[in-house]
C-alpha cells in the first residue's frame, strides 16, 4: 500500500512528550506540542500517520472501520468511535478470523479490495470473558493496546484482499442477544459515506466512491451484545451469503 518513509523523533522531558515529524516539531498555537501522557501521545501520533497515508495514496478510499479476513475475503466492520467495532474485531480474531485492522480500512476501488492496516488493537474497555487481553497489552490512562506480535499470523501490508461483506456496528448495552438486519445498497452507501475519512480526494466529494464500494456487497446492520453470540451470528451469516 505505502512505503514506510516517514520518520518521527519522540522525546520525553519532565513527564511531557514531544513529537518531531518529517517537517519538524509538532506545533500548537501556544508553541511546541507536548502530550501529557501516553494515551494522548499515541492518539496524536496515529492521527498524523493516518493523514499522511491519505495524502500518500489519494486513490484509496479510507474508511473508519475494522477489518478481518476469512478464507481470503475481507469483512469490514464500519462504525464511529466508541461503537464497539474494535472489541468486535478482537472477539472475531478468537473465533477463526484473521486480523487486518481495527480502525482504518483503505479500499482499492478499481479492484474492490481492502489493504490491511495492522496496528495495535486499541480498546477503551476490558472485554468480557473469555476474551481477556494478553499480558503484552499496553495499558494507558484511557486505552488498552494489543500489539500485533501476539497474533500467529500478521498480514503483509502490501497485499490486498477482496471485499466480501459490510457490517455497520452499534452496541446497545440493554440488549440480551445481538440483532442483525440486512441493509439496502443505498443505505449501505450512505452509512459507509458517513465514515469515509478522505471524501474530497474522490469525485463527487466521495459519494460516488462510497456507492461504488458498497455495490455488489452484502450489507448488514449489527447491534452487538454478548461477544460470543455476536461472533457466532456474524460467522453464520457470512456462511449463508458467501458460497
Amino acid at each position: 500500500c505505502c512505503e514506510p518513509t516517514s520518520v518521527y523523533t519522540i522525546q520525553r522531558t519532565d513527564g511531557l512528550i514531544t513529537i518531531e515529524g518529517p517537517e519538524g516539531p509538532f506545533l500548537t498555537e501556544e508553541g511546541p506540542y507536548q502530550a501529557k501522557d501516553t494515551a494522548e501521545f499515541l492518539h496524536t501520533l496515529e492521527s498524523d500517520v493516518v493523514i499522511r497515508l491519505q495524502k500518500r495514496r489519494p486513490d484509496l478510499l479510507f474508511v473508519h472501520a475494522g477489518a478481518v479476513e476469512r478464507q481470503g475475503r475481507v469483512h469490514l466492520f464500519v462504525a464511529e468511535s466508541g461503537s464497539g467495532k474494535s472489541t468486535t474485531v478482537w472477539a472475531l480474531i478468537q473465533n477463526g478470523f484473521r486480523y487486518l485492522s481495527d480502525e482504518l480500512a483503505p479500499l482499492r476501488l478499481d479492484q474492490h479490495e481492502v489493504y490491511p492496516y495492522p496496528h495495535a488493537i486499541c480498546l477503551k474497555q476490558e472485554p468480557a470473558a473469555p476474551f481477556a487481553l494478553p499480558s503484552e497489552t499496553l495499558r494507558t490512562s484511557t486505552t488498552m493496546h494489543v500489539p500485533t506480535d501476539v497474533f500467529s499470523v500478521v498480514p503483509e501490508i502490501d497485499a490486498s484482499y477482496p471485499l466480501a461483506t459490510l457490517w455497520f456496528v452499534e452496541h446497545d448495552p440493554r440488549l440480551v442477544r445481538p440483532e442483525i438486519r440486512t441493509v439496502s445498497p443505498a443505505e449501505a452507501a450512505a452509512r459507509l459515506y458517513a465514515n469515509v475519512l478522505n471524501p474530497l480526494a474522490h469525485p463527487g466529494a466521495g459519494l460516488d466512491a462510497a456507492v461504488q464500494a458498497a455495490s455488489g456487497v452484502p450489507g448488514f446492520f449489527l447491534n452487538t451484545a454478548e461477544l460470543q453470540e455476536t461472533c457466532e451470528l456474524v460467522r453464520t451469516t457470512i456462511q449463508q451469503v458467501i458460497p
